[in-house]
């Protein structure tokens, strides 16, 4: 009898990267304050982000994505 593998389907990594986060768990997720993601987005840096409303949302797409874009070359 065949094991089922540990992989998520292509609907599960559709749905995981489109979640929606607010930003005391985007910055958490980020490893910093909440306070330097709001400070950023007043900059104009940082995570692309969301606005519903007066509410910021950051999808984890994007959050993923803003990581990958600061890795440093040795």
């Amino acid at each position: 009898m065949a094991t089922q593998t540990e992989h998520p389907t292509a609907l599960q990594k559709l749905v995981i990267q489109s979640l929606v986060m607010n930003d005391v768990d985007a910055a958490a997720y980020l490893g910093m304050s909440p306070n330097t993601l709001r400070k950023w987005r007043t900059k104009g840096v940082g995570p692309v982000y969301i606005c519903c409303g007066r509410l910021k949302k950051y999808r984890l797409a994007d959050l993923e994505a803003y990581l990958e874009n600061q890795k440093v070359a040795r």
